[in-house]
């Protein structure tokens, strides 16, 4: 190597350095972002907590899998813990945290390499495809378990408030596309399943991917707009007149002819299984407005076989079919929407903490839409990576400004799907989502004594949109849905619930520990359990799994039917260098 090169290198690297600190320098004073940015302000839990307990939980959940050529060994398990805090001051006693062994769930599944192609969702492709499929199966498992075990605390009424180590928002969404993933497919385990409501069918599944449990908001706009209508018939006893469907979303005869054919459409795709007349009345079959418990009770039976039932957690003996992350995503999709409705209702502040995010849409969507509502000229943005970087550097730069805790203005999950171009709030790609169902922040809890510009790491946390604090701070968009009305939150003004969940955060993160500095106590412990927990796991039960199925597969000569060639040839190269 030539020492041409090593100069060259080093110039270019003290030019990348030169851009970032000119990048960073320029955040300084910047009067106009730190005004996004907030305090803990003066909520009171007295104005938000009911009688639940005087208790906060914390759950996370940890994954792992062996493949051992054979098969594929997973192992999920969820974990909480959990102390108790004062109302008046919101004092936690962080130093009496415990661990809650009833709530626990711990599941090992085995799989062979040959049902690999029909768990992994149907798949039928190539290997490669199913590698990476492989993964999907202990990720929906372990998410299905973090959600079951927090929909348990918050309906047995054991804490009034939880975090979760996720992010709420992105869970759902995710879930929500394993929904639509099924949709596609002709049949798999679930489909047909009876209830004491009839049958699940395709049309409950779009029905929960679109409404929900029927209690959150559905915005009459885009693609959303005939299923508002559904739902206004299901309101008014199964059957709306279109006179009616127009004076309740204000529609032009235009947009209403559109709406009536495209529920034409939507009932055609799934058989007419939906819609029993769309003309002069619009009337719903018989039993449609039962789409959610039917779901529910399918979800239950499903939870039940895989974290309390006998035989195989993933296969379904008396309809001979394997259950797919798909079909375990509609499960924990109708699971978390059930958590949120019970939190909301019952006064539960349920919060999720995202640790690693590179989302853009703060300062894509937010943040200069906020300031064209404030009437302020929008100065440049250094080009970073991430919000979270963005928000770290001003934070840093400006820390005699700008005092810890803060936290942004808080807006909606819904704004990840928009970007701010050409002075309007636009799709970011083809659809705005939903809106009203979850609000996000980020926000930065602690400092270094030694070297105030020194401070924890940005995190990003969402949480429900609670209509009763929440109705109040929502705004009216122009959007490109043929021009109905996009309606998210945005905290144009103090947000009461996240002044409270910012104080909620200050008080429970840990200065003492690095992984809970500026984090939070409960969930640093429940991480460190729940992955002890799977390592032990995985030390002692792929013993015993070695043991039964490498008998069963030497004596049944199916050895040379479940390996591969080269799978095989390993094995014998190996013994031969260990001998």
């Amino acid at each position: 190597m030539s020492n041409e090169v090593v100069r060259r290198l080093d110039g270019s690297t003290r030019e990348l350095i030169r851009l970032m600190r000119e990048r960073i320098r320029s955040l300084e004073g910047r009067e106009d972002l730190l005004s996004l940015l907030k305090g803990t302000g003066d909520a009171r839990g007295e104005d938000f907590f009911g009688d639940l307990p005087r208790v906060a939980i914390g759950i996370d959940g940890s994954l792992a899998y062996d493949d051992r050529l054979e098969f594929l060994l997973v192992y999920v398990c969820a974990t909480s813990y959990k102390c108790g805090f004062r109302l008046e001051d919101m004092e936690f006693d962080l130093k009496n945290c415990e661990r809650d062994y009833r709530s626990s769930i711990s599941e090992a599944v085995p799989i062979w390499s040959e049902d690999l192609p029909e768990i992994s969702d149907g798949s039928k492709e190539m290997d490669r495809e199913i590698a990476r499929s492989i993964e999907s199966i202990p990720y929906s498992l372990m998410t299905l378990a973090e959600i079951y075990l927090t929909f348990k605390a918050v309906r047995d009424g054991e804490a009034s408030i939880v975090f979760m180590d996720r992010p709420i928002s992105s869970t759902y969404s995710i879930l929500g596309s394993g929904i639509r993933r099924l949709l596609k497919r002709e049949e798999f385990a679930l489909l047909g399943m009876d209830t004491e409501w009839g049958e699940l069918g395709k049309i409950d599944l779009r029905l929960v991917y679109m409404l929900g449990s029927g209690k959150t908001f559905v915005p009459a706009r885009g693609l959303y707009l005939p299923y508002a209508v559904v739902r206004l018939a299901m309101e008014r006893g199964g059957r709306v007149r279109p006179g009616e469907v127009k004076e309740e979303f204000e529609l032009s005869d235009k947009e209403l002819k559109w709406v009536k054919k495209r529920l034409k459409r939507i009932n055609k795709n799934y058989s007419n299984a939906m819609l029993k007349e769309v003309g002069d009345v619009i009337e719903l079959r018989e039993g449609v407005g039962d789409y959610w418990k039917r779901a529910v009770s399918v979800s239950e039976s499903v939870i039940e076989k895989i974290f309390e039932g006998e035989g195989h957690p993933l296969y379904l003996k008396e309809r001979g079919r394997w259950i797919t992350p798909s079909e375990l995503d509609f499960v924990g999709f109708v699971t978390l929407q059930r958590l949120v409705d019970m939190a909301v209702d019952r006064g539960v502040l349920l919060i999720g903490i995202t640790k690693d995010t590179f989302a853009t849409e703060f300062t894509r969507s937010v943040m200069p839409y906020y300031m064209s509502l404030k009437g302020e000229e929008r100065r440049g943005v250094p080009r970073v990576r991430s919000d979270r970087a963005l928000l770290a550097a001003l934070s840093s730069i400006n820390y005699e400004r700008l005092k810890t805790p803060w936290r942004t203005i808080s807006y909606d999950s819904s704004f990840v799907t928009t970007a701010f171009i050409g002075g309007r709030i636009r799709p970011a790609r083809k659809v705005i989502t939903k809106e009203r169902l979850f609000v996000r922040s980020y926000f930065q809890l602690r400092e270094f004594g030694v070297d105030r510009s020194m401070r924890s790491f940005v995190f990003l946390y969402d949480r429900p949109y609670y209509p009763k604090f929440d109705d109040p701070h929502t705004v009216s968009i122009e959007t490109e849905d043929k021009g109905r009305p996009y309606t998210p939150f945005l905290e144009l003004n103090e947000s009461f619930v996240d002044d409270l969940v910012l104080k909620v955060l200050s008080k429970c993160d840990n200065p003492e520990i690095f992984e809970a500095f500026g984090h939070n106590q409960l969930l640093y412990l429940a991480d460190k359990a729940v992955k002890a927990e799977v390592r032990l796991m995985k030390e002692s039960l792929r013993r015993i799994a070695d043991l039964r199925l490498g008998t069963i597969t030497k004596r049944g000569r199916f050895y040379m039917l479940v390996k591969k060639y080269r799978e095989y040839r390993k094995e014998e190269e190996e013994r031969r260098r260990n001998v």
